[in-house]
């Protein structure tokens, strides 16, 4: 089984914490801005879980799929017998870019990570998590502030 028009994208920089937890797929292209506000987002997670003694190898991996309205569609057959289990995050690009603050996609980036790694369902608990991970955030942060905070090596690699 597959995922259906994956294409090639900007991919999030994955801290090395998380590098075994987190996977991504695309059927929408990321800008690098986005990628990189994304990486931003996993730098936080991963700071935060190591913080918190969170045991991140008890945690299942999941795949982040980028699509342009939250629609996916996957190629392929079971076995007869066999069956698929998946953890996904699905992101709809055409909502994130719909949000005209940064900080706001950030908080929407932050959703799906959190209710994964903290196993969270209940939307006010997930949104108070991720309350407290937007705390760390300067007021006047900017695309141009991330740049900095990744290496020029790893921001190369982004595209492959």
């Amino acid at each position: 089984m597959r995922i259906s028009h994956c294409i090639p994208f900007y991919k999030p920089i994955i801290p090395e914490n998380l590098k075994e937890k987190i996977c991504f797929s695309a059927t929408e292209s990321l800008t690098r801005d986005e990628a990189i506000w994304y990486s931003y987002a996993l730098m936080i997670v991963a700071e935060q879980l190591e913080i918190e003694e969170i045991d991140i190898n008890s945690l299942t991996a999941v795949t982040v799929i980028f699509t342009i309205n939250g629609v996916l569609s996957i190629d392929g057959e079971c076995s007869k017998g066999e069956s698929v289990y998946l953890d996904l995050i699905i992101y709809s690009m055409r909502h994130i870019r719909s949000i005209s603050s940064r900080k706001l996609v950030l908080f929407k980036f932050l959703e799906g990570l959190t209710r994964h790694f903290w196993q969270l369902e209940d939307d006010s608990m997930v949104n108070s998590k991720v309350r407290q991970l937007m705390q760390y955030i300067d007021k006047d942060f900017s695309s141009g502030d991330l740049t900095h905070k990744f290496e020029a090596a790893e921001l190369q690699e982004m595209y492959s």
